[in-house]
């Protein structure tokens, strides 16, 4: 039985790639390449900030919303997987990274366990989720009990900005995000 879920994308190195743009676009194709999960939703690209370790290239972010087959355990191995093709390597903890895929929410689902956590721990805390997520999702006008409004206005201080690119753009617009599952 199909699930919706939400997935965190994040980059602010290039890797193999040509840029961090390209690295989302990359995980854009990998994760719509799977059977079991289908991209129904893509967000606008964002730029923000680093947060705790801030000597390092801004990030570039987005946020997708997916029908899956997958449990949420599955799909975070699944989505980790992606990332260690692109090159992800978890060496300093908030450091440069070609690629993060984050599973922010599954459904009304919360998860807690060694590994994963859903509601994702800090999505009400990151201006450059919750933008994007509200960009796709403006239904949510609340999330496991925080209204998104509020949650809004408290995030108006962090540096964000929307993005163009044509890339990202083409794919969005290019993209088959019919329901193939």
């Amino acid at each position: 039985m199909k699930k919706f879920a939400f997935i965190g994308l994040g980059s602010n190195i290039a890797g193999s790639e040509s840029t961090p743009v390209d690295q989302l676009i990359a995980a854009l194709n990998k994760i719509n390449s799977s059977r079991d999960i289908s991209i129904t939703s893509v967000s606008s690209l964002y730029k923000s900030k680093p947060i705790g370790l801030t000597n390092q290239p801004d990030f570039i972010n987005a946020v997708i919303k997916v029908k899956t087959n997958f449990c949420p355990e599955a799909l975070l191995e699944v989505l980790q997987g992606f990332e260690k093709m692109q090159g992800r390597e978890r060496i300093i903890h908030w450091g440069p990274r070609t690629i993060d895929l984050d599973i922010l929410i599954y459904e009304n689902l919360k998860v807690s366990t060694q590994n994963l956590k859903i509601p994702h721990p800090r999505i009400f805390e990151r201006a450059f989720v919750m933008l994007p997520l509200i960009e796709i999702e403006p239904s949510l006008s609340e999330i496991y009990g925080y209204k998104s409004s509020n949650t809004l206005e408290n995030l108006a201080n962090q540096s964000i900005v929307k993005l163009m690119d044509n890339n990202w753009e083409n794919w969005r617009v290019g993209a088959n995000l019919s329901d193939k599952i």
